[in-house]
């Protein structure tokens, strides 16, 4: 998996690339958007090393700036650790013939409470995740991913110990 910050800069390279190229008129002007929610299940490791499994669950207001949406979200380890943390999306839908498929890539700051901040060098992380999944046509704006991200304090701290997930996602609006 990915051990550095390389989602991270992906990720606003995607967003930058998205409002330039669709937000011709504003590239972060404020828009209104549907608003939803994800729960994610995913298997966790902390330097390569087995960190159990993690659930999350995301809330998207109904707004976003250009290709921006912002993100809230909290979540809690099977290793007795939890996270909460405000950022950024950016989706894409990706055109490829009858498959309704989507890329998405998030940049969430956030805090880690309990085992898991001692671990991770310290208790202000950066969450960087990479999505690949498809529009759920029959459940009215629903959608299923896949999705991989990266923690860590980017050298804030010392130790820099980084956390993987890979999991599923499920979208859903309200």
């Amino acid at each position: 998996m990915i051990e550095d910050g390389t989602i991270a800069v992906l990720f606003w390279v995607f967003a930058l690339g998205s409002a330039a190229l669709d937000h011709a008129d504003g590239l972060f002007e404020r828009e209104a958007a549907q608003r939803f929610g994800t729960v994610s299940v995913a298997a966790a490791q902390i330097d390569g090393r087995d960190a159990g499994t993690e659930g999350r669950v995301s809330w998207y207001p109904g707004v976003s700036y250009g290709p921006l949406r912002p993100v809230m979200e909290i979540g809690a380890g099977t290793d007795g650790g939890g996270y909460a943390g405000i950022g950024f999306a950016v989706q894409k839908e990706l055109d490829l013939g009858p498959v309704p498929l989507f890329l998405g890539m998030e940049f969430v700051p956030g805090l880690w409470l309990g085992d898991a901040a001692d671990r991770l060098g310290g208790a202000f992380t950066i969450r960087s995740g990479v999505e690949v999944g498809v529009r759920l046509g029959a459940m009215d704006g629903a959608r299923l991913s896949v999705v991989m991200d990266h923690r860590s304090n980017g050298e804030l701290y010392s130790d820099n110990a980084g956390l993987e997930t890979v999991g599923l996602r499920l979208h859903m609006p309200f």
